[in-house]
């Protein structure tokens, strides 16, 4: 999709319930919004009930029926303040398109994605190969791009402009809104999407949609890559999950594992050649021992390791 079509902004969406998975999202509300409808998070006019495997056709037919768009998003300023982990954001969106009017009501959202989230997953069969383990269909880890941290305005959105939006007419918002320190801020982008407001949110077309990084960078260039192997946990301790941050300093293979002070290993979490870059592991500790742990990292470059405690 993405060769393709290069332009394309992909946000996914999670239903987390109970399980802790992907948690900093809101995803049981944005799902409660749609009470009786299956594929539903979709805020931009895709419809009910779209099917993974229809996926592909859906966004190619959009892009016929609607090539070009009248509405124009800009960034004016963005800052980012490390100490207190803020986005200040300055946007103006713009009727300047089809040199007319635009009728109805035009919303906005501002949706925090994060990349390079390393999680196992259950398969179907449409869409991977899954592998067998103990009877059940369980793939390997996926590095998970895309995923939906945070709606900054929930599923309900911001009012931009109606029931007249004047040709030309220009609109200045500021937000502002935090990263959580869960999150690995190099790896995360702001989407911003203008959405036509319809009587239900699955039914409201986006208009335009710009995607940027929260610090300047998403695909780390080469000289912001990590000089060493580093490991960092939050929380810690831990009492349900936790999340790992591992940097990777040079591509190849890559373990990761959880030791006790006796140096047996209570838990494999990683194994397998990686690329070089920052990663987010969510740890289920819950299914732990209360205790302390040695997270042990090995690369090509070394042995890294940090402590953990598991309540």
């Amino acid at each position: 999709m993405l060769n393709n079509y290069p332009q394309t902004i992909v946000a996914a969406f999670h239903n987390i319930g109970s399980s802790g998975k992907f948690s900093n999202y809101q995803g049981d509300s944005v799902v409660r919004y749609f009470p009786n409808v299956e594929f539903s998070t979709f805020p931009d006019g895709l419809g009910h009930a779209v099917h993974i495997l229809e996926l592909e056709d859906t966004i190619i037919k959009r892009y016929i029926e609607a090539p070009e768009t009248p509405v124009v998003i800009e960034v004016d300023s963005k800052t980012w303040d490390q100490v207190n982990r803020m986005v200040n954001l300055t946007l103006t969106f713009n009727n300047d398109g089809y040199s007319s009017d635009l009728q109805g009501a035009y919303w906005y959202n501002v949706i925090v994605t994060e990349n390079n989230i390393i999680e196992p997953h259950n398969t179907w069969p449409h869409c991977s190969t899954p592998n067998t383990h103990n009877g059940q269909d369980r793939d390997t880890l996926y590095v998970n791009d895309w995923v939906t941290r945070k709606l900054i305005y929930w599923s309900q959105g911001r009012y931009l402009a109606g029931p007249i939006w004047q040709y030309q007419q220009e609109i200045t918002n500021s937000d502002t809104f935090s990263i959580d320190p869960a999150w690995i801020p190099e790896n995360c982008n702001i989407v911003v999407n203008v959405y036509k407001k319809a009587d239900s949110l699955f039914k409201s077309p986006v208009m335009q949609a710009i995607s940027v990084p929260v610090i300047g960078w998403s695909d780390i260039p080469e000289d912001k890559l990590p000089e060493k192997g580093s490991i960092e946990i939050y929380p810690n301790p831990a009492v349900d999950y936790t999340n790992v941050h591992i940097s990777i300093p040079e591509k190849g293979n890559c373990s990761l594992y959880l030791i006790d002070l006796n140096g047996k290993i209570v838990k494999r979490i990683l194994h397998g050649n990686r690329n070089p870059g920052f990663y987010n592991i969510e740890l289920k500790t819950s299914e732990i021992p209360k205790g302390n742990y040695l997270m042990v990292m090995e690369t090509k470059i070394g042995r890294t390791t940090e402590k953990l405690i598991v309540y």
